[in-house]
This record gives structure tokens, C-alpha cells and sequence, in this order.
């Protein structure tokens, strides 16, 4: 889901306004490691959150659901 919002962003399909502090906070800070058997796994750091970046991760992957027009 991760991948598929970064790709969003990329191509300009998803975009977030200067106005959603909160979320942009989430994903400036956002973050991943990879774990002993090589799996990649994605978090907030220590002390931060990411509801926000999961709720929209999640509104991305169900398609259309996302207006870069909010």
C-alpha cells in the first residue's frame, strides 16, 4: 500500500494541501526498516504517528477515492 501511494504521488495522482499540517507532518516523518528476514516495514518513529498516512494509503489503494482538488 506504501509503494502504491509513493507511486501516486509521483505521477501527480495524489496530492496533499498546505492546509493538512497533521498528515503533512506524518509523512515527512514516515519511515521504514528492513527487518532480519528482508522484509520491509513501515512506520512512524518513536514518539509520532501515522493514522493519518495509513487512512489516506488506504483511501488511494480503494481507487478514486482520493481528490488532489480537496
Amino acid at each position: 500500500m506504501v509503494e502504491d501511494l509513493a507511486a501516486k504521488f509521483e505521477k501527480g495522482e495524489v496530492t496533499i494541501p498546505a492546509s493538512l499540517t497533521q498528515l503533512r507532518r506524518e509523512l515527512e516523518h514516515f519511515e521504514y526498516d528492513v527487518t532480519a528476514r528482508g522484509n520491509v516495514r513501515y512506520h512512524a518513529p518513536e514518539g509520532e504517528h501515522d493514522d493519518c498516512v495509513d487512512s489516506l494509503a488506504l483511501a488511494a489503494r480503494a481507487g478514486g477515492m482520493v481528490s488532489s482538488t480537496w
